[in-house]
């Protein structure tokens, strides 16, 4: 049954620095097994000013760059879906409206006075419009007495005719496939029509025939907002792409050495264009800064203590750390935590995994595959997107028909009803 849209009143609350818009999967994001509700904007601050751009120690990227054109959905779940291999995308925003136009100058034009979700989620009961959020986190600033506070974020699920149709100028407003666990990304359906209408689904994802069959059915996505300095700790989810309209994001990636050791690949494909190679072990982020960056010594220092632990417990799975202060100081996690001053409470242990790092430019786009721990942070004023998709249902025909039927049943009753035909539907786990 569709989720009827309603409006709901605005409500000041306290201050907050990074507003993001997330729509995604009730309990789609997780650290190291459990559902966090997570996403990659800004959870919390420390108390400095976050008006201008930081500056990191370089500006480098240890994934490979490559260009969209030429990557097909085909190549794109070949290379890198499937092989589990995070990758920064160019060249697959060239036209969108939204690449104009979503602008940190223009969030009182693109936002109006929409009552927006603010607090910690996954459902912030707090609402106050995009001026007011400006309007205190700019006193906030000012006074610099910023202590640690919660993220905000728009959580819920794309209306059933964007997933479905990836390219349409239009969109009917209604959430048909509707998780009951869930919230739409917004009451005002409407609204959230108009702002998807500004963008679309990059064709490596879509295909160019997205009209009729789609190989990847987006059904969740978010604009994300925030203040220099604003960012998350290490968290997973599913299969995700990052898009910045605006500023720069800095990426911290535990990839497997298995995953780490297959970007040689890429080296011989001649389907893609790689503008840029993945960094060689000597070039690496961590390599080169092993010694002065607080992540890189950290993720050192895991990697002896889980090597220890594994000789201990022959067999054994690595402890649980999440929430466990104990645990958390005697494994070292939380260093990114500590870097944008938030909880200590979603880094994971994991075993041969190196430390990558990125620096994501305007205009670009970043893969993070599924089950990846990662960590961002904004170096700037940032305005992006993320959209997640779920990757077993790559060209899932049964899938499809079920959100179609769904849909054309909310619009118009005398259409039979998917829950009383017994057909096939989707896992909803």
């Amino acid at each position: 049954m569709a989720r009827q849209a309603h409006a709901k009143g605005n409500r000041k609350m306290s201050l907050t620095v990074g507003l993001c818009l997330v729509a995604g999967v009730a309990g789609s994001f997780s650290s190291g097994g459990s559902q966090q509700n997570l996403s990659d904007c800004n959870s919390a601050v420390g108390p400095t000013k976050r008006l201008e751009a930081l500056k990191p120690l370089d500006d480098s990227c240890d994934f490979p760059r490559v260009d969209a054109e030429g990557l097909t959905p085909e190549l794109f779940r070949e290379l890198f879906v499937l092989a589990k291999r995070p990758v920064i995308i160019e060249n697959a925003m060239t036209g969108w409206r939204a690449t104009e136009e979503f602008r940190w100058d223009n969030l009182q034009e693109i936002f109006g006075d929409l009552p927006l979700r603010v607090g910690a989620g996954p459902y912030p009961k707090e609402r106050m419009t995009i001026s007011e959020y400006l309007a205190h986190a700019e006193t906030a600033f000012k006074d610099d007495d910023l202590a640690e506070v919660p993220g905000v974020f728009q959580y819920g699920q794309v209306p059933t005719s964007w997933s479905l149709w990836n390219h349409k100028d239009d969109c009917l407003p209604y959430v048909s496939y509707y998780l009951p666990s869930s919230e739409p990304i917004h009451d005002n359906f409407t609204a959230a029509c108009n702002l998807l209408s500004m963008v679309q689904v990059p064709e490596f994802l879509s295909g160019d025939d997205s009209m009729n069959k789609p190989p990847n059915l987006v059904t969740h996505s978010g604009f994300l907002i925030g203040y220099a300095g604003s960012g998350i700790d290490f968290h997973q989810h599913q299969a995700a792409i990052n898009l910045i309209f605006e500023g720069q994001k800095l990426w911290f990636m535990k990839v497997s050495d298995r995953v780490v050791a297959g970007y040689s690949e890429l080296e011989a494909q001649h389907d893609v264009v790689v503008s840029k190679p993945a960094a060689s072990a000597n070039e690496r982020y961590c390599a080169r800064h092993r010694d002065t960056d607080p992540i890189c010594l950290a993720h050192e220092e895991q990697e002896q203590l889980i090597k220890g632990y594994q000789e201990r417990k022959r067999g054994k799975p690595l402890p649980r750390v999440e929430d466990k202060p104990r645990l958390q100081k005697k494994y070292a996690t939380g260093a990114f935590a500590d870097k944008i001053a938030a909880p200590k409470s979603t880094e994971e242990l994991e075993a041969d995994t190196k430390m990558l790092y990125c620096v994501q430019r305007e205009g670009e786009i970043m893969y993070i595959p599924a089950g990846t721990q990662h960590a961002v942070q904004n170096l700037d004023k940032n305005f992006a997107m993320q959209m997640q998709f779920v990757q077993d249902q790559y060209k899932d025909q049964d899938v499809r028909e079920d959100f179609l039927r769904r849909l054309l049943h909310d619009i118009d009753p005398s259409e039979p009803d998917p829950d009383a035909d017994l057909m096939v539907k989707p896992d909803r786990d």
